[in-house]
């Protein structure tokens, strides 16, 4: 629920604004053939580095969310 309104909230031209909730996680979740194609050593593509700062922000809240912090 976090990742998803984390996602939402960063959608300032509504173009996400009809997608499921699915659809929407549908780039965090990948299959294991796609985790093999992924390099690494080197630099990370800046969309995994995205999918990356966005979970990461979701488990934040997520946190703070049940600690009474936010």
């Amino acid at each position: 629920k976090c990742l998803v309104r984390l996602i939402r909230s960063q959608d300032s031209y509504g173009s996400w604004e009809r997608k499921a909730d699915a659809e929407l996680l549908g780039d965090f979740i990948i299959t294991k053939e796609q985790r093999r194609g992924i390099p690494i050593i080197g630099d990370p593509d800046p969309d995994v580095l995205w999918r990356l700062d966005k979970y990461y922000a979701a488990i934040g809240l997520a946190i703070e969310e049940r600690c009474g912090l936010m």
